[in-house]
């Protein structure tokens, strides 16, 4: 119960699972090489915060949300 939101790659070859804590966790689909790790992100260690996740248009980076409704910019590259 700690998945919080998922943002597909625009190429469909995979995506980002953003956990409750705020950690991005990049994954492949198949054989697809897997997407870079965000090397910072928000991160609320312990604190169950975490709401969504969006990805930009190209897919290096996007905004993760929190349970009050602020909007944190990450990127991965």
């Amino acid at each position: 119960d700690i998945a919080r939101g998922v943002a597909l790659l625009p190429d469909g070859t995979g995506g980002y699972v953003l956990d409750g804590w705020g950690g991005i966790h990049p994954f492949a689909i198949r054989d697809q090489p897997r997407p870079a790790t965000p090397p910072a992100h928000p991160y609320w260690r312990g604190w169950d915060i975490a709401r969504g996740l969006v990805l930009g248009t190209y897919g290096t980076g996007g905004l993760a949300l929190d349970g009050w409704g602020g909007l944190h910019q990450w990127a991965a590259s």
